[in-house]
């Protein structure tokens, strides 16, 4: 907890996210992360980036559990979303496989993937993988590149 806790101190310090709503967020989707294969560090990233991007704790919890969930279990969602993976060229039971050998790395992979996409696709596919109820919080390109930056 010690190093959980300097993890969430140093985010505070060196962003716009405020340590409360981390561990506020963290409280949310600590399960979903831990089913996902994240370690705390890492969820404290991803809840960072999300808040410090300026969503509240409660649709960072939400958004990040939607994001997490669907994604670790791909071969189970709609035909759209099944459709929008192999636009992005990758496969349900690819992706889930991907996640089960480096959960952290297979999330940024697929958010660099998203993010190398024209804003028109992107938010198609997003529509199509999350619903637009999460796609806009998803679509924050700037939240990507945050979260290579706390992997160790």
């Amino acid at each position: 907890m010690t190093s959980l806790g300097d993890v969430i101190n140093h985010l505070s310090d060196n962003s716009a996210a405020k340590a409360r709503d981390m561990v506020n967020t963290l409280g949310r989707v600590g399960g979903t992360a831990r089913q996902f294969g994240l370690a705390a560090h890492q969820a404290a990233a991803l809840s960072n980036a999300f808040i410090a991007l300026g969503k509240e704790p409660e649709v960072a919890g939400t958004a990040i559990n939607a994001l997490l969930q669907k994604l670790q279990n791909a071969s189970g969602q709609s035909k759209p979303f099944i459709q929008a993976l192999d636009e992005l060229g990758y496969s349900a039971d690819g992706l889930e496989e991907a996640i089960a050998d480096n959960a952290q790395g297979a999330l940024f992979d697929f958010l660099s993937t998203l993010e190398k996409l024209d804003k028109q696709d992107r938010a198609g596919i997003l529509a199509d993988l999350f619903g637009l109820e999460f796609s806009d919080d998803i679509s924050l390109s700037r939240l990507w590149p945050l979260l290579n930056t706390h992997d160790g």
